[in-house]
């Protein structure tokens, strides 16, 4: 038996200081909202004959915007866990990240679907946790800096490229310097004065609730899926994340486990309207499910990795609600890696042709196509799809042999210098 935090309706005639046991599953956590039906015993315990959850709350019409009702599909695209700074980060995947959506990198079939993307939001933590630095910070003097303050002004610069080209949302999170109990509010203009000088940017609150052509956005940075996996057996994000909505809580665990403002009047993070896309930004690893609610309710629940762990970033078509992750990957493979990973590829031609034949000379990197013709890398990035109907390849990329791959150089470049 557990004691939660109970949700009761008017027709209950119990007390709320009486103490409620009952029975729980094991996707059951603290600050879970329920119903419950019962008699209140002598010794003022509320004894439980039957509960029940909110399950997934209403959802009003969605009514997208006359651009997005046909085709083309716009997209919304949504990253988390930049951590500059971040010891071993791979900075040329975040700069191909920042190209690829502001129309700098690839060809014209990138350049035509990113086009496209209506909306950037960064899901907090866009800077590495500067706290393990604390004890250095205290020794600061006046001809020194911090340096958490090299790191915003790198934010500052990777938010301006995005701003430039599309709309842009910059959540804080945990690492952040924001307060720390939740909601968090908006991060302070003046720490970015390069990407606020553009119209398309915007510090925004954590959890944040925006509407994007029609389609209602609702998440958060993480902190609550990842305080219910810290204090529970829970195993899966994807699961914890679902059950919230269930719960109709964004941050069930709070103010518990969860630093949170003392809310007495009422609670903000209770989700009385159901969103179209559900998300949670910092998280181990890419992953989504579409959820049916019995009122004809459809969401997209979805996981954003964290970008310093992954280089990964999700794409959302706003129309189809179908979603896809897109991995970046700056590591070349040389010509006796790839001949000792693959000893059998020399006996067939045809394995040895899907190869790629790279050289290195004069610090310039080339890759040699399928048709023949050398050509210019700048990146490859692969990308792992939810499906395909949206004009977006599918993608494995497991297999290093049989996956495609798509390669983005920038045009009139030569080659890539690695120093």
């Amino acid at each position: 038996s557990a004691c939660l935090s109970v949700y009761l309706s008017a027709c209950l005639p119990v007390c709320l200081s009486a103490c409620l046991s009952v029975c729980l599953t094991d996707s059951s956590f603290a600050g879970s909202i329920l119903a419950a039906r019962g008699v209140e015993l002598p010794n003022g315990v509320f004894e439980v004959d039957d509960y029940t959850y909110c399950d997934i709350p209403p959802q009003p019409k969605v009514e997208l915007d006359k651009d997005m009702i046909n085709p083309p599909d716009k997209y919304a695209v949504l990253v988390s866990g930049l951590s500059i700074g971040e010891d071993g980060a791979d900075q040329l995947a975040l700069q191909m990240f920042l190209d690829l959506v502001s129309g700098q990198l690839g060809g014209s079939q990138e350049h035509d679907l990113y086009s496209r993307v209506v909306r950037v939001i960064v899901a907090g933590d866009s800077i590495c946790d500067c706290r393990k630095g604390a004890i250095e910070s205290k020794l600061l003097t006046r001809k020194t800096d911090a340096g958490s303050t090299a790191f915003i002004t790198e934010v500052d610069q990777c938010m301006a490229q995005l701003a430039s080209s599309v709309p842009t949302d910059l959540m804080p999170g945990r690492c952040d310097p924001c307060n720390y109990t939740m909601p968090q509010q908006p991060l302070h203009r003046c720490m970015y004065p390069k990407a606020s000088s553009f119209a398309t940017f915007q510090c925004v609150p954590n959890p944040y609730d925006c509407r994007i052509g029609g389609v209602r956005f609702l998440g958060s940075s993480g902190q609550g899926v990842s305080n219910i996996f810290r204090y529970t057996t829970h195993d899966d994000q994807l699961a914890v994340l679902e059950q919230t909505l269930r719960y109709c809580h964004i941050l069930p665990t709070a103010p518990d486990t969860l630093g949170c403002y003392p809310f007495y009047k009422s609670d903000p993070f209770i989700i009385k309207e159901c969103p179209s896309v559900f998300f949670a930004g910092n998280q181990d690893k890419f992953d989504f499910t579409h959820l049916f609610g019995k009122d004809g309710q459809r969401v997209l629940v979805l996981l954003v990795p964290r970008f310093v762990e992954t280089c990964s970033a999700v794409t959302v078509n706003l129309r189809t609600l179908e979603c896809q992750e897109l991995h970046f990957s700056t590591r070349l493979r040389l010509a006796d890696e790839a001949a000792a990973t693959t000893p059998d590829a020399a006996d067939d031609p045809h394995e040895s042709g899907s190869q790629s034949d790279e050289t290195m000379s004069d610090g310039e990197t080339h890759a040699r196509g399928t048709g023949g013709e050398a050509e210019s890398v700048t990146a490859i990035a692969t990308t792992a799809t939810s499906s395909s109907s949206h004009g977006i390849p599918d993608i494995d990329v497991d297999s290093p042999v049989s996956s495609q791959q798509v390669l983005l150089s920038s045009p009139n470049q030569e080659g890539m210098d690695l120093g």
